[in-house]
C-alpha cells in the first residue's frame, strides 16, 4: 500500500510466483531410492549368505576333494593354500556385505521418511561397497588365476600365460554390475535435487 492508501498493481505472474514456489512438490527421488535400497539390501543379504554357505560347504568337502585331486595329479597342498586365502576372504566379505546390507536397508527407510541421515548412510554404504570391491579384486584375482592354472592341469591342457587376462576379462561383467548401483547412488545423493527434496521433507 502506498502513501495514497492504494495497493500498487501487481502482475498476475509476479503474484503467483511466490505461491508456486511455496507449493512446489518435492522430488520423488528419495522415495524411489528408498525402495530400491531396501530391495537391493535384501538381495545382497541373500548373496552374502550364499558366500558363507560356499565357504562352509568347501570346508566340509575338503577331505573328499583331497583324494580326487591326488588322482588327477594335482598337488593338494597347493590347492589348499590357495583355498585357505580365498576362503578366508569369502568369509570376511560375506560378513561385511551382511553389515553393509543392514546399513543400506536402514538408509532406505531413512530416504522413504525423507530424512537427511538416509542420504548420509547411503553415501557411507556406496563408498564402502566400492572400497570392498577393490580390496576383493586385489586379494582374489591372483589366486583365481592360480586356480585357473590348476584347472587346466586337471583337464590335461597346456597352461597358458593368457589365463590371468582371460580370468580378468571374464570378471568384468560382474565387476560392472557390482559397481553400477553404488556409483549411481553417489551421483544422485550428491545431486542438488536429492538434497533439496530431503530439506523440504
Amino acid at each position: 500500500m502506498n502513501s495514497n492508501g492504494m495497493t500498487p498493481y501487481q502482475a498476475p505472474e509476479a503474484a503467483g510466483s511466490s505461491d508456486l514456489t511455496a507449493n512446489e512438490v518435492p522430488s520423488e527421488q528419495p522415495k524411489v531410492f528408498g525402495i530400491i535400497h531396501i530391495v537391493y539390501s535384501v538381495l545382497g543379504g541373500l548373496k552374502s549368505l550364499a558366500f558363507l554357505g560356499v565357504y562352509f560347504a568347501m570346508g566340509a568337502l575338503m577331505g573328499q576333494m583331497k583324494e580326487g585331486l591326488k588322482e588327477e595329479g594335482i598337488d593338494f597342498e597347493v590347492f589348499k593354500q590357495i583355498w585357505d586365502i580365498m576362503g578366508r576372504w569369502m568369509l570376511i566379505e560375506g560378513v561385511v556385505c551382511l553389515v553393509l546390507g543392514i546399513i543400506l536397508f536402514i538408509a532406505g527407510i531413512g530416504l522413504l521418511k525423507r530424512k537427511m541421515w538416509g542420504r548420509n548412510l547411503s553415501i557411507v554404504w556406496a563408498a564402502s561397497r566400492i572400497v570392498l570391491l577393490i580390496a576383493s579384486l586385489v586379494v582374489m584375482l591372483p589366486h583365481q588365476n592360480e586356480l585357473q592354472e590348476l584347472s587346466q592341469q586337471m583337464n590335461g591342457q597346456e597352461v597358458s600365460g593368457m589365463g590371468g587376462m582371460q580370468q580378468s576379462m571374464g570378471n568384468l561383467p560382474s565387476i560392472i554390475m557390482v559397481l553400477a548401483y553404488p556409483v549411481v547412488t553417489l551421483i544422485f545423493m550428491f545431486g542438488s535435487t536429492m538434497k533439496n527434496a530431503l530439506r523440504k521433507g
